[in-house]
């Protein structure tokens, strides 16, 4: 091979490698922004999940994902939770959440709305989730409606496949 075709060859090799970093760039699905006020970075197009035994037992996706560099605290706007428990899928829809760094708490707030493939109806102002102990609870006066009956109160603590309930202050239960 002659010199000139080494240098030819060279050259777009040299363009295919820039190429492919450009098209990585600018087509990669995650976006960072570092330019807010806030020095936050923010994600969108993204989840965040917890996995045991290749299971998911969580997901979260939201229409932006804030990660304050400095806590490493994240804040979800338009959150949008799926959790998995003995064969059954809760999802949650909450205005806005913050989950620690360690993902051991989500609180969401701003009026939860939560079904569940039972048919379970769940409503609640704001709501806890302990990723230690898998648990879901209302923080305040909440609404649940099952396949016979609604249940009200004050406080609600279940599991995240709302299967398992306990009420408390005030607890009514109507069946249908």
């Amino acid at each position: 091979m002659t010199n000139r075709k080494k240098i030819i060859a060279l050259l777009v090799a040299i363009l295919l490698i820039i190429g492919g970093f450009g098209y990585y760039i600018y087509h990669y699905e995650e976006r960072v922004d570092m330019t807010g006020q806030s020095g936050q970075i923010s994600f969108s197009g993204t989840d965040i999940r917890e996995e045991k035994n290749d299971q998911i037992i969580w997901s979260l996706s939201a229409d932006t994902i804030d990660v304050d560099p400095t806590t490493q605290e994240i804040h979800l706007k338009n959150l949008k939770g799926t959790f998995y428990h003995n064969g059954v899928t809760t999802s949650i829809v909450a205005p806005e959440a913050h989950m620690t760094k360690d993902h051991i708490n989500l609180d969401m707030t701003g009026g939860i709305h939560a079904t569940n493939t039972e048919g379970a109806v769940f409503d609640t102002a704001a709501l806890h989730y302990d990723n230690r102990t898998k648990q879901l609870s209302s923080v305040g006066a909440f609404s649940y409606t099952g396949k016979n009956i609604t249940i009200t109160g004050d406080r609600l603590v279940a599991d995240t496949g709302l299967q398992k309930i306990s009420v408390e202050g005030h607890a009514k239960l109507a069946k249908k």
